[in-house]
């Protein structure tokens, strides 16, 4: 088993410009997240931009291993401002949630909206009432479209972000297997079976 790092990976019949962007479509697939990856390039005024992931619940996801440089950030700025929906900037591993490590989630979004600020601290959350998922400032769940937890969360709680199906999702795609064999070459990302044994 290796990391590949930036190479082209195939994961569920479909090749990803790295093995960061196949684990973040695991990430959606256990989600039950409807996404499209490479969707449309947006054009700018001197070059077109491709996004990684276009969800349906109305955002964009753009993956990188690093923190976003100036230049990544006007990018994702104008994506926002000219599509009228919300760019996530998604950098560093995928996340390994400890609640008794504050830093845990330091690589976690930034968060670029439509009318020109951006944000950071984005976390995927579960509403604990319909069950919907998205990404919301520090995991809260209050905030999420579907509306339910206004009356009844109007603070923080942290279970919303460490829900056992987010939690299953994050080690599903962080312990995912890249190898090397593909008949084109390319490295293949391969969903890991969890025997009872297993606890990690």
């Amino acid at each position: 088993m290796r990391e590949s790092g930036q190479s082209e990976t195939w994961y569920n019949g479909e090749l990803f410009r790295s093995a960061m962007e196949a684990r973040w479509a695991l990430f959606y697939q256990e989600m039950a997240l409807i996404w499209t990856h490479k969707p449309d390039p947006v054009d700018f005024e001197s070059e077109s931009f491709q996004p990684d992931f276009f969800l349906r619940q109305g955002l964009w996801t753009i993956v990188k291993g690093t923190f976003p440089t100036e230049a990544e950030k006007d990018k994702a700025r104008s994506l926002a401002q000219r599509s009228g929906y919300p760019v996530y900037f998604c950098y560093g591993e995928i996340p390994h949630p400890d609640l008794n490590d504050e830093s845990w989630y330091t690589a976690s979004a930034l968060a670029f909206f439509p009318d020109g600020p951006m944000d950071e601290a984005y976390w995927w959350c579960e509403c604990p009432i319909c069950h919907s998922a998205g990404i919301q400032f520090e995991g809260r769940a209050a905030n999420l479209p579907c509306g339910c937890m206004k009356c009844v969360d109007p603070g923080w709680d942290p279970s919303h972000c460490h829900s056992e199906r987010i939690l299953n999702a994050y080690r599903n795609a962080r312990k995912a297997e890249v190898t090397s064999g593909s008949t084109d070459g390319h490295d293949v990302l391969k969903k890991r079976i969890w025997f009872p044994f297993d606890w990690e």
